[in-house]
């Protein structure tokens, strides 16, 4: 499979590190492995920690920061390609218990050149899932087990990137655990590509390519 893919589509026009994330995308130069944090239960009990929230009004509140990480991978604003996690699943509250800090996750088909979104109060693997489903839905010749395996290939077919976003710069986040969280991808400087104030990276699949690391999509 050719190692490189592109977004041009896309191009960074809006800001700098659009430009350098999908640089980093095309070359496919070096993979991360997403590796479980040091054992911290203040850390889990602040990224895991309940609220209650309008998730619905919520939604349309976050329009700005998604439609920069849409535009930032090539993700289509369509509901075949975007799924938004709805914690009212049917109820009438104005607001329900869900997790503390919004998180979200992207899968790209380097073949296909498709990307696909989930985004919610819920936990990174749950996204995870309903995207995989968005894919066998949207192309049938594509199977579960084809779309987890191609995130394990070496370069990956499938790019897994998942991250958190705010609409109040990460208050509810003490920068010490933000730290922890974060794992930025790096331009070919070797520099870190800094975001948008309302989003960041926290694991991904696409740095380190030629090494025998794997990918771990355990949530954090």
């Amino acid at each position: 499979m050719d190692k490189s893919f592109s977004l041009e589509k896309v191009a960074g026009q809006e800001s700098d590190y659009h430009t350098q994330i999908m640089s980093v995308i095309n070359a496919i130069e070096r993979r991360i492995r997403v590796v479980n944090p040091d054992e911290d239960k203040e850390l889990f009990r602040v990224v895991h920690e309940k609220k209650r929230v309008d998730a619905r009004r919520e939604s349309a509140e976050y329009e700005p920061i998604r439609k920069d990480i849409l535009e930032t991978f090539g993700v289509p604003n369509e509901s075949s390609h975007v799924y938004i996690y709805d914690a009212h699943r049917g109820t009438f509250d104005a607001s329900v218990e869900q997790r503390a800090i919004r998180c979200f996750v992207v899968v790209y088909d380097t073949i296909k050149h498709q990307g696909f979104y989930g985004e919610g109060r819920t936990i990174h693997n749950m996204l995870l899932n309903k995207i995989v489903d968005l894919i066998t839905e949207e192309h049938a010749d594509i199977s579960e087990d084809a779309i987890y395996d191609g995130m394990d290939m070496n370069p990956p077919r499938f790019v897994f990137v998942k991250g958190f976003m705010s609409n109040d710069g990460f208050k509810n986040l003490p920068e010490r655990y933000r730290a922890e969280q974060e794992r930025p991808l790096v331009n070919e400087a070797g520099e870190k590509i800094v975001t948008a104030e309302g989003w960041f990276i926290s694991g991904n699949n696409i740095e380190g390519v030629g090494s025998n690391e794997t990918i771990d999509t355990t949530d954090k």
